[in-house]
Formats: structure tokens, sequence, C-alpha cells
């Protein structure tokens, strides 16, 4: 299915609803397709960030919404609950002409094209929109070098806000689709449309490259070592969050442990220092030798 984009003409009948849920207007606002986005059960840093805005908005009055309400077993509906409970049960639609109007006070300049029609590109007579006549399509050889053009610069700025290095990845994920949204259709060498799925995983493949660039020839355990040390040095972290990083450094927690530069116990975890590396250590004969320990 074609994504807003590339089908500005599908948004007109979004013009015809009055309301709408929140997931559908987050994907919306962006440029993704709700049901394309529903089956992927992931959600961006970028993502997160509007819907945190828009559930601010909801509990402090500044955004309009509707009770869908609840059906009893006498057959009628129960309307009426706490912001947070209507949310949580899928229950609250917004109003969509209060959305408008909260757009329209932000404090910098944001118009989704499914609520502000002259944000839209325009429809000509066959139903086909300008960015499709335009060409203003890509092959995925093309989103790949486009990819590998933009990501590592999108990292940089990433890297120099602080960003700690197990949310990278994700982080990451928001200038990637920015390229990906940028054309009105992505399409394979068989002329298929490369689906939002398949762009996730294209833009995690160039961002390890990226990463892996930057960090030289290290190996994956040195590379955890680095990242995990930028953020918690020889502190205590936890152990699901060094998983994931683990994860995103093609590395496993068991196997950090058995290189000696990682302690693990009770769901806490810290690299060795290296007066805890063992005496009798000698590099020649360690069977998972990695870089970190050798210049520690």
């Amino acid at each position: 299915m074609p994504t807003p984009t590339s089908s500005n003409h599908c948004l007109r009948y979004w013009d015809l609803a009055d309301h709408i849920r929140i997931d559908d207007a987050i994907a919306l606002w962006c440029g993704v397709e709700p049901a394309e986005l529903a089956k992927l059960n992931f959600e961006t840093q970028c993502m997160s960030a509007k819907r945190a805005a828009l559930v601010t908005a909801l509990r402090d009055g500044r955004l309009g919404y509707e009770d869908l309400g609840l059906l009893t077993g006498q057959g009628k509906v129960f309307r009426g609950a706490p912001v947070d409970e209507l949310i949580e049960k899928g229950r609250l639609v917004i109003n969509k002409a209060s959305l408008r109007r909260w757009f329209e006070q932000l404090p910098f300049d944001d118009r989704p094209a499914f609520l502000f029609e002259e944000e839209r590109q325009p429809v000509l007579p066959d139903g086909s929109d300008i960015a499709e006549m335009t060409g203003l399509k890509a092959t995925r050889r093309e989103f790949v070098a486009a990819l590998k053009a933009e990501l590592p610069t999108a990292l940089r700025h990433l890297q120099s806000g602080n960003i700690a290095p197990v949310d990278l990845a994700q982080a990451a994920i928001g200038p990637g689709m920015g390229v990906y949204t940028r054309y009105s259709k992505v399409v394979d060498a068989q002329g298929n449309p490369v689906s939002v799925r398949e762009a996730l995983t294209l833009i995690n493949h160039v961002l390890d490259e990226t990463l892996a660039e930057q960090e030289g020839d290290f190996d994956t355990d040195s590379r955890f070592a680095l990242a995990w040390f930028e953020q918690h040095g020889f502190e205590e972290g936890e152990f699901g969050v060094a998983n994931v990083l683990a994860q995103a450094k093609n590395t496993g927690m068991n196997g950090l442990v058995e290189s000696g530069i990682l302690a693990s116990s009770r769901g806490r975890v810290r690299l060795l220092r290296a007066d805890e590396l063992p005496e009798d250590w000698d590099p020649a004969t360690d069977p998972r030798l990695t870089a970190w320990e050798v210049v520690h």
C-alpha cells in the first residue's frame, strides 16, 4: 500500500473524518501508512516523542477528544474515564479540528499533510500526484546510497547531542526514515515497493556499517566496551540495557563475561578495570582476545 507521501489524494478521505485515533495520527504525522506501521509493532524515538506530546496535550485539556465508550451487558454504552485509561483501552479518539489548532499554536512550524491541505502535493486529474510525475522515486540501490551519504552526518550530530550509545541505533532511525519518506516510492529490482519493515532493516545495516567505520577494526567485544564506557565508565549499569547494547554491537552477554572484560551479577553489570585482570593473563593464549584488554 502506498505511503501518504506518495498518494496525497488518499489524504482527502481523512478530511471526511472529524476524529482520529492517536496511533493513526502519529503514523500520518511521521509520513507512514498507519496499517503498515501497525504490522511492525515498533516505534521510533521520534514517534515516542510525538506520542508523549499528544498525551500531554490531552491530559492538560489542550486537545479535544471523544470517548468511544464501553458496551455494557445491558446493551448500553458507558462513557467516562480518565484520559490515561481511555488511551490504554483504545477508547480515545482526538478531535481533528482541535488537533489542527494545537499544531497551529506550536512554537515551531509543523504542518502535517493529513491535517493541512496546503502541505500536500497537488493532485492531477488522473488521481496521481505531482511527486510521482516529477520522478521522486528511488530504487533500492539509490535509497541505500542516500543513506550512506547522509547517515554518517546525522550520526555525528546525534553523538554530539549526548545520545546514550544504547539509544543511538533507535535515534538514528528517524533520519533514516526521513530519507525513505522523501521519495514518493522506493522500489526493488523487480519494481516492487520497499516496505517500511525492509527500509528499517536497510537503515540498521547502514548504521552498523557507519559505526564500524568509526570504530575502525575493533572486535565486537571492544566496540561494546567503548560504547558502555562512554556512558557508565567502570560503574555498574542495568543488565537489560547492556544486553540491548551488546546485541547492537553483534555480541552477547555470556561472551563478554567469558572474554574477561565484563562482570555480571544480580541484574547489574560493569566493565572490569585493568587491575582486575588475572595476574597470569597472557594475550598469546587468550582464546577470546580483545583490543580492550590489550590497551588496558
